[in-house]
């Protein structure tokens, strides 16, 4: 990521004149996860580009510690159901059906041109 992906991302934005506005976190030896390393830095982030104010989460020595925060259980954020019991009946279920719809869609638009 940094050798490649960032260099590229931030060649983009500088033809936008905002080069600055790309930054890279490496953490190699970090789990895929969203760890504390992971949410420091999009605190921080999102404190510079949105303009937010980390008083609230920082010590005395401008540490960011996010302790107070509530961390929800994933199941929290299952809006259609811990299993998916709450799913639109017309919802697409399963992979291969997402599959087959696709191939309907691109035969539709093909058969539009």
């Amino acid at each position: 990521m940094p050798e490649h992906d960032f260099l590229y991302l931030k060649k983009m934005y500088s033809w936008y004149g905002k080069p600055d506005n790309v930054i890279n976190v490496h953490l190699p030896n970090d789990k895929h996860d969203f760890g504390f390393n992971k949410r420091k830095a999009v605190y921080e982030f999102f404190a510079r580009h949105l303009g937010l104010n980390l008083k609230s989460l920082q010590t005395a020595d401008g540490s960011i510690v996010d302790t107070t925060i509530t961390i929800e259980p994933e199941n929290a954020f299952y809006v259609f159901g811990d299993k998916g019991e709450k799913l639109p009946a017309h919802a697409v279920k399963g992979f291969e059906n997402l599959e087959k719809l696709f191939g309907d869609e691109i035969q539709k638009a093909k058969i539009k041109k």
